[in-house]
């Protein structure tokens, strides 16, 4: 690569790397490692971001103009995929272990790394390459499809938080339904933008789902709180600036498959492509290159010269001032029962939250599904009545509890996720460091089918009872008829007094069971709520528990690290003064090449 820039940042990197403090630190290395590998290669990575569940996979299948990456209600992208431009479609699974693996370019073999299946293969894999004709990618552009940015699961989670740094733009999916969540801000905002991504292309997917009415002012609003939220404009900026434009891959695909050119307008696939194209084109890409790599040497070079910063402090510090840190420390040790007792309220305040939530949708989903219930049996007129309370009402209201579970478990999972997070960087704060608390997976409600049992009276004899009435009336007409008479008006009676009946005996039937099953809706309602309660308690008593343990664990380690370097301060001899002199030198010589990077 012939550019002066490049060959300047690259003697930079090169430079830092011989500084003494930074070669005696594994981590700083590895970091100038990384970004000289970033401006060697010369593929252009666009990365497609955004929660689970916004489109990412069907929005990449509408720019290949076919279903290729898995889809589903459920979040499903669990690997690096990374689209390459190729004359041919080729696949090739690169596994954590080095092997490589030649597959298909088609749903069905994608879907074997899918999150949802048994045998969850996504796991021992590093990431998916796919060689596919799209022109739009032939500059040695990259797309990549990555799992959600607030995924349920900590692994698919922090795989797209590995790949942020090797991104040179960003395309960022929202739903239109419910665009720019509270996470998805602090994602943008405490992930991207120390990236140095600060000029996103958003999708507004699903943008089918806005009605006619609120279409003519929904995307003015929309670029107003993205202008509010993110400070646009000011110099408290987190964005520089955004594109956003309106799409729906749903009707994009139809639009494709079926060459509708009517559709593929309607859906923003156009737009899209337009504005895809400017990302991509040379100057921009040379651009952006250019820029994201100055911006993380900056950050680099910061890095490290906290780092001396800290040392020289430390270094520096008096008997007297560590000694004053430690009895401060043991004081905060002692008042640790003030901390816990904070900490308590706060979970069980949030828990009460969650507990509060569930009831309220469980009483309005028990009333709905009474009421449906309700109807459907008064408007059933057949005369298997047992079976269809036995089969067909159990399973509807069996199936009514599953589809609750699967609404709004995901929705508890993330409260529960949110308080751990909260706690996360109340530690952090307290601790001015980076802690993140994880407490073991999550459980699943235990299955409900077992508590379900519906009985109903069997009034399949209703035949048999209207045939001998029938027959009883007709010794009646025999004596005023005839013996040959008496059959035919016997026989015409029957289908008459069966059907009246069938009818008296569903109205009986009905209004036994109706209540009956009302009970049994209340009591499953009640089970669940119950289930609810025990897993929500349990979950939240982890988290507490973690975080008492994390707490007491960081007191401690301060505590000794304090006591290691009030002990070093007491033995400090002129050979530690000079090697304090030369740390002041290598922050001096750090800064020195800060200024020289100059601003991005």
């Amino acid at each position: 690569m012939k550019d002066t820039e490049w060959d300047a940042m690259m003697k930079i990197s090169e430079v830092l790397r011989g500084v003494e403090f930074v070669k005696n630190d594994s981590t700083l290395q590895q970091e100038l490692y990384d970004l000289e590998h970033k401006i060697v290669q010369d593929y252009f990575m666009v990365v497609v971001l955004g929660e689970f569940k916004r489109g990412k996979s069907s929005f990449i299948n509408a720019l290949l103009g076919k279903e290729i990456l898995p889809t589903d209600v459920l979040p499903e992208t669990a690997t690096i995929n990374m689209v390459f431009y190729n004359e041919k479609p080729n696949l090739q699974v690169v596994y954590k272990n080095g092997h490589k693996e030649q597959g298909e370019v088609s749903l069905e073999y994608l879907r074997k790394f899918s999150a949802n299946v048994a045998d969850n293969l996504s796991k021992s894999v590093n990431y998916i390459n796919i060689g596919y004709p799209l022109e739009m990618l032939k500059n040695r552009i990259v797309l990549v499809d990555t799992p959600g940015v607030a995924d349920l699961e900590d692994m698919r989670t922090d795989i797209t938080y590995g790949f942020l740094p090797k991104a040179h733009a960003v395309i960022f999916l929202l739903d239109a339904n419910t665009p720019l969540t509270q996470t998805e801000k602090e994602f943008i905002e405490e992930r991207l933008s120390p990236q140095g991504i600060n000029d996103i292309l958003f999708i507004v997917n699903k943008y089918d789902c806005i009605d006619d009415e609120e279409d003519e002012d929904f995307l003015d609003e929309l670029k107003l709180r993205l202008d509010t939220v993110f400070k646009i404009g000011t110099a408290a900026a987190k964005l520089r600036s955004f594109t956003l434009l309106p799409f729906s891959a749903t009707t994009a695909l139809r639009g494709i498959e079926r060459g509708d050119s009517k559709l593929l307008i309607a859906s923003g696939m156009y737009e899209v492509r337009k504005q895809l194209l400017k990302i991509m084109s040379t100057g921009s890409i040379a651009q952006k290159k250019k820029h994201y790599a100055k911006v993380n040497l900056q950050k680099i070079a910061h890095h490290i010269i906290t780092n001396i910063d800290k040392k020289i402090a430390i270094t520096q510090a008096s008997i007297d001032e560590l000694s004053l840190i430690e009895q401060t420390l043991l004081e905060e040790i002692n008042s640790r029962a003030i901390h816990r007792s904070a900490i308590d309220s706060y979970v069980i305040s949030i828990q009460d939250t969650i507990l509060s939530i569930c009831n309220k949708s469980l009483q309005i989903f028990a009333r709905k599904l009474r009421e449906d219930i309700s109807e459907q049996i008064e408007l059933y007129q057949g005369d298997d009545f047992k079976n269809f309370i036995e089969k067909y009402i159990a399973r509807r209201i069996q199936k009514n509890v599953e589809n609750w579970i699967g609404l709004y478990f995901p929705h508890i999972k993330i409260l529960i996720k949110k308080l751990e997070r909260e706690l996360s960087i109340g530690l952090s704060q307290n601790f001015n460091q980076q802690i993140q608390l994880k407490t073991t997976s999550y459980g699943e409600f235990k299955s409900l089918k077992q508590s379900l049992q519906l009985t109903a009276t069997d009034i399949s004899d209703v035949s048999f009872q209207a045939g001998a009435i029938a027959a009883a009336g007709g010794i009646g007409l025999l004596a005023i008829a005839g013996a040959t008479i008496m059959p035919l008006i016997s026989f015409a009676a029957l289908p008459y007094l069966r059907s009246y009946m069938l009818k008296k005996k569903l109205v009986e039937v009905k209004q036994e069971i109706t209540p009956l099953i009302s009970s049994q809706i209340n009591k499953v309602s009640q089970q669940l709520g119950e289930e609810i309660h025990n897993y929500v308690t349990s979950e939240c008593q982890k988290v507490k528990e973690n975080t008492d343990y994390a707490y007491n664990t960081l007191l401690n380690q301060l505590k000794q690290n304090i006591s290691i370097q009030v002990n070093e301060k007491r033995s400090l001899s002129a050979d530690k003064q000079i090697s304090m002199v030369k740390l002041k030198e290598d922050a001096k010589r750090v800064e020195d090449i800060m200024s020289s990077i100059g601003g991005s």
